[in-house]
């Protein structure tokens, strides 16, 4: 069977503009529409990643081959990434009627599958001026759903859409001024197609276009000092747009990062870049997570620490390096994932997102609270769980490489993301509740939670599943840029 990418991109996005239209059929109806069309993603991610870990699958559009054409390529890296996004998507979409408020919910499912489109299109395309294309879909998708939220949060979230635009709107100036660059000593915008021609360009235009793009990419990437709008973005964001940014937004934004370094310069600077501002990410997010009390600000710098780390295990730029930072990549979406959902699950409870009012919500809402407590365990690297694996195949990737400081720092962030998960899991559990009365989660945010609670725990008694996609995603990037 035969599997055509390009289904994926473009069925999300033609029932995105039907679904206004079918609110005249029935007003849940959008509901549906949505979840139908994420679940046929969802099959056809997993056909799709099957088929590309024997050989990558490419799609033509238009019949026309490249450099003329656009060219959509899933390897074992892309394919798997899709699967990533449609999980993501479908959990969330189970998640999301309780916490998302007014009478047009048909726009809040037409952007939510915009965004679907737009980050698989970011993981699947091969060519660079259509990953500028899916990242503006996406970023665009972004702010409007970050700009949804109602009631008391409403100035807030319009706060943090306003920002979020203004430093997304230069860091597409950015990324496109670099294509421009690229394009102007190339002549193409092909990624195969560039990586052979680079070599004989300009080397100061090919070094200038790179810092461009690095800092158009860097930002959806969450890479320090490029992070500014991911505070206010995540804690002004209704609950599963949270949710949706942590494990869809800034996945494909890095994807899109590691691709062009990798595929496109092949560069040991590039290299180099990623693990400075990997590590500075790393201990920047970690300490100023640790200084939180709002729930949401903290679990949204934990987010930037991860993504240092991420960004860090990638810069190494080795085999065993990549497969770590592939692992703590696929950790993070579903732990964050996780963790987001049950923070909105508290704070609709509670009515705060201070993290004082947790104490003793072990008694009273004990499922969300062990689903929580799973979430912060896994990114905190706790034995039998997701992030242990990715964590000491990181460490052991940094010493084996020859970076002592590298791992010592790492195991210093460590220490510092225990000290305050551990203290949010403590209240929880350790403290007596209040008086007031909570609000229980619904069944189906409930189940949303436990599946991704399973995942993570899946990651780290049976790390040899997910060792088979990532050795060759892994190996995908080194064979473009020639390392071992």
């Amino acid at each position: 069977m035969v599997i055509d990418p390009t289904l994926m991109i473009g069925v999300p996005l033609f029932i995105a503009f039907l679904i206004p239209v079918s609110t005249f059929i029935n007003r849940k109806f959008p509901r549906y529409l949505a979840g139908g069309t994420i679940l046929f993603n969802l099959i056809l991610s997993m056909l799709l990643l099957d088929a590309a870990l024997k050989s990558p699958v490419v799609s033509y559009l238009g019949g026309w081959k490249p450099p003329f054409g656009i060219v959509l390529y899933a390897g074992p890296l892309g394919a798997m990434l899709a699967l990533l996004i449609s999980t993501v998507s479908i959990l969330t979409w189970i998640y999301l009627p309780e916490y998302i408020e007014g009478g047009d919910k048909e726009k809040f499912y037409m952007l939510y599958l915009l965004l679907t489109a737009g980050a698989t299109g970011m993981v699947l395309t091969g060519d660079l001026f259509n990953l500028f294309v899916f990242t503006e879909i996406t970023a665009i998708a972004s702010f409007s759903l970050l700009a949804y939220s109602k009631g008391k949060d409403e100035k807030e979230a319009m706060e943090a859409t306003i920002k979020y635009m203004i430093i997304g709107s230069l860091s597409s100036a950015f990324f496109l001024i670099g294509i421009a660059l690229l394009y102007s000593v190339t002549g193409t915008l092909n990624m195969a197609d560039l990586s052979s021609r680079i070599p004989h360009a300009d080397p100061r235009t090919v070094a200038i276009s790179m810092m461009f793009i690095i800092t158009g990419l860097g930002v959806e990437a969450e890479m320090f000092p490029l992070n500014g709008w991911t505070p206010d973005a995540y804690t002004g964001a209704s609950h599963p747009v949270s949710a949706v940014f942590a494990g869809i937004v800034v996945k494909a934004g890095f994807y899109a990062l590691a691709r062009v370094i990798f595929s496109i310069y092949a560069s040991s600077t590039g290299l180099g870049i990623m693990l400075v501002f990997g590590i500075i990410t790393l201990i920047i997010g970690e300490s100023a997570a640790l200084r939180q009390t709002d729930l949401k600000r903290m679990l949204a710098y934990s987010s930037i620490g991860q993504m240092g780390l991420i960004i860090t295990a990638f810069g190494m730029g080795t085999q065993l390096s990549l497969v770590g930072g592939l692992y703590a990549l696929l950790n993070h979406a579903f732990a964050k994932t996780l963790l987001f959902m049950s923070a909105g699950a508290f704070i609709l409870s509670l009515g705060t997102r201070n993290i004082g009012a947790l104490d003793g919500m072990g008694k009273k809402m004990p499922v969300n609270s062990i689903l929580f407590t799973i979430g912060a365990f896994s990114i905190m690297g706790l034995p039998f769980f997701g992030g242990f694996i990715s964590k000491i195949v990181i460490i052991y990737a940094s010493m084996d490489a020859g970076y002592m400081l590298i791992a010592i720092l790492i195991l210093s962030a460590s220490v510092i993301e225990l000290v305050y998960f551990l203290r949010v899991v403590q209240r929880i559990w350790m403290r007596e509740p209040g008086d007031s009365e909570v609000k229980k989660a619904s069944n189906a945010s409930i189940i949303s939670m436990m599946v991704l609670a399973a995942i993570v725990i899946v990651m780290g008694i049976y790390p040899q599943a997910f060792f088979r996609i990532l050795g060759p995603a892994a190996g995908e990037l080194l064979k473009a840029i020639g390392g071992a």
